[in-house]
């Protein structure tokens, strides 16, 4: 097998960083046009880098709970509990063990543990991955507006935040700032965010703790004397091992090896975005609308009284500033004040955001106004479908196209970020 000697930081500058990149891409487990046995690289087709978190229909989805299984204590490199989809945990299982057979046969009897062929990191789930996402929001929103700068002073930002629906159109009007930097508000939006990943959807599994920004570390993991056995059981069992992330290996759902495992979970290629995953747009208010919830009351506690612009003239002649009361919510009364059509206008609004704006502000009306229309007359589902539909021509739009990525490929496009080879931003293309 190859000896691999690829070099990449993100330390180097930007020259010697092009260069030893396209060495990676160019070279890394792919000979005489052919990729090596097993590997996908996730960055050459349009979808794959959303494998496992759209379906079919490019909706964003998440696993189900229910859906998944524990793998063996045993192989987890730190003792904790890992789940992922349960085909993928049977066929890890059977993986494994031909794994351990081929190299205690060939390599005097090595075994995985010896090799370190346990689990780091698997199925991450939408809870534990949504709440840093909001954390991230909130901290960005409140360091933006509760600080003074040039174009204007603390006060006079607080003053325009008197309501929540002014509150609400600040948090929008921020997220409109930052969503194509990862910034989200949504489900679906944090689901297909530059942030998450193929770990996210339940199908991957990592063995270990490298840097995927460090091609030396993959270097030295494609070296390792098993590579080879660790490819062939790989591929035998259904798995695809990630070019840019070796360590990683990610249940190919086409392959009859991993629709064998399928089968015995009662489901198959053409059933399993409806038996295993939950199509999360319909759950994206049951996040925002919280959210939006908890920031303003804290403002409204932190902050009670509101200033009025203009003064209030006394029966004695005197001038006094006139406030206003910031009033908090309870649930209760948070769900009685605020209809459907109003959340449709809002979450309307906060899609766009997440994606740069993609829509002018007059479709946006019309979109609005058609979904509000959509759920008078048939309901909130059929609204909220309509309104994502919208947006799913936009979820490709800040990828780089997938020709940049194939080995060999002759041109780079300037300025986009690259998810692929460790998010490198492509500063030229004329090294």
């Amino acid at each position: 097998m190859s000896k691999f000697d690829f070099k990449a930081k993100n330390s180097m500058g930007t020259k010697e960083l092009f260069e030893t990149r396209k060495d990676y891409r160019d070279n890394a487990l792919y000979d005489d046009g052919e990729w090596g046995i097993g590997v996908y690289d996730f960055f050459v087709e349009k979808s794959l880098p959303f494998y496992g978190r759209l379906d079919s229909k490019d909706n964003a989805i998440m696993l189900k709970d229910n859906r998944t299984s524990l793998f063996k204590v045993k192989r987890s490199l730190d003792g904790s509990s890992i789940r992922a989809a349960d085909f993928v945990v049977d066929a890890f299982e059977a993986f494994a063990k031909e794994f351990e057979s081929a190299i205690q046969e060939n390599q005097c009897g090595l075994s995985a543990e010896d090799v370190e062929l346990k689990i780091k990191r698997a199925w991450l789930s939408a809870s534990r991955y949504s709440k840093p996402h909001i954390r991230y929001y909130v901290r960005g929103f409140n360091n933006y507006y509760f600080k003074p700068d040039s174009s204007a002073t603390y006060h006079t930002k607080l003053e325009r935040m008197a309501t929540f629906e002014q509150f609400v159109d600040k948090a929008i009007e921020y997220l409109s700032l930052t969503g194509a930097g990862g910034r989200k508000l949504t489900t679906s939006g944090i689901c297909t965010s530059k942030v998450t990943s193929l770990t996210n959807s339940g199908l991957s599994i990592e063995f270990d703790e490298f840097k995927y920004s460090d091609d030396e570390e993959k270097s030295t993991f494609m070296n390792e004397t098993v590579f080879e056995y660790y490819q062939i059981a790989a591929a035998k069992h259904g798995f695809a091992i990630n070019r840019n992330a070796p360590w990683q290996i990610i249940a190919n759902m086409e392959s009859e090896a991993m629709q064998s495992y399928m089968e015995k979970r009662d489901t198959s290629l053409a059933r399993v975005y409806e038996t295993h995953f939950e199509v999360v747009h319909y759950k994206d208010l049951d996040l925002l609308k919280p959210t939006l919830l908890r920031m303003w009351n804290s403002i409204a506690r932190q902050y009670p009284r509101c200033r009025q612009k203009g003064e209030t003239v006394c029966p004695n002649g005197r001038r006094t500033k006139s406030y206003t009361k910031r009033e908090q919510y309870s649930d209760e009364q948070f769900a009685n004040k605020y209809e459907n059509s109003y959340w449709l206008s809002v979450y309307a609004k906060v899609k766009n955001a997440e994606t740069s704006n993609a829509i002018s502000e007059t479709s946006l009306k019309r979109i609005i106004k058609h979904a509000i229309q959509l759920e008078k007359t048939l309901d909130m589902t059929s609204a909220m479908d309509y309104i994502n539909e919208q947006y799913k021509p936009f979820l490709y739009k800040t990828n780089l196209s997938p020709d940049n990525f194939r080995p060999k490929a002759t041109r780079q496009m300037k300025g986009n970020v690259s998810e692929h080879q460790s998010n490198v931003v492509i500063e030229s293309e004329t090294y």
